[in-house]
């Protein structure tokens, strides 16, 4: 089966990807099953996660296609929940997802088994689904690690970080809300952090409204180090109904204000 030509990928992975798409019956699918993908995204949305999983499992022809569907859904769910077990969940389909790239495949065998940069810049930026899943693995491994308050993962955070900085020279994805975010959280993992550049992120995220978490998430992630007084005086009701996740999340924090 041929590879997808580059407007066809551009098109499809537009679709299914990053929007919800009306009319998928008129996209050709060279050998992808996009009514199989449907399914899944319906499953998801209709919470019926072990029919979602099946079907993403179940793929033999375009399966980094499902596995950026996977990671995307369990990223989301996760950062949302604050849940450890959906950002591992997302990182492990993301990784597969990469893993099905002959090049990194390659650099895999001869890293025994291990992803580095020099996988991450052998990617083809040409192909939406593979930059997709470079998205989310950022996200959710980052995420992942703020979850677990780990500092000390020098080797991971080198790679987040350089993963973060890789997106941000895609052309057409600089501008994408979820490549800024996933330069924001990888970049507040390392020891020295550009808090200006990190700012100015937040900023433009927050005029592009990602979503209603992210007002939130900016007090955690940056103002507890910055601005600890103004996190310290926030009244924590004032963002509406977080899942239990996030409370614990914040309580887990409340100890930088105690005098």
């Amino acid at each position: 089966i041929p590879p997808l030509g580059h407007w066809t990928r551009c098109l499809l992975l537009y679709c299914f990807i990053f929007t919800s798409c009306t009319k998928r019956n008129n996209i050709p699918t060279d050998g992808v099953d996009y009514q199989q993908l449907m399914r899944a995204q319906q499953a998801w949305m209709q919470g019926h996660e072990g029919a979602f999983i099946e079907i993403v499992e179940s793929q033999r022809v375009g399966k980094e296609i499902f596995y950026a569907t996977a990671a995307r859904e369990y990223a989301k769910r996760g950062r949302w929940n604050w849940s450890l077990e959906d950002l591992t969940t997302s990182k492990q389909y993301a990784l597969r997802c990469l893993g099905e790239d002959h090049h990194v495949q390659i650099l895999l065998r001869n890293e025994h088994g291990l992803l580095t940069l020099k996988a991450i810049q052998a990617l083809d930026m040409e192909n939406d689904s593979l930059v997709a899943c470079a998205t989310w693995l950022t996200i959710a491994w980052s995420l992942q690690l703020h979850h677990r308050k780990v500092s000390s993962a020098h080797r991971d955070i080198e790679l987040l970080y350089a993963l973060g900085q890789w997106l941000q020279t895609i052309p057409k994805m600089r501008n994408d809300p979820w490549v800024l975010y996933a330069a924001v959280v990888s970049g507040t993992l390392v020891s020295s952090p550009d808090w200006v550049q990190i700012s100015n992120r937040l900023d433009q995220l927050m005029r592009l409204k990602l979503d209603g978490l992210l007002p939130f998430e900016r007090i955690l992630l940056e103002r507890t180090v910055v601005e600890r007084d103004v996190f310290c005086a926030t009244d924590i009701g004032s963002y509406g109904n977080l899942s239990s996740g996030q409370q614990e999340r914040w309580l887990s924090h409340q100890y930088l204000c105690s005098r």
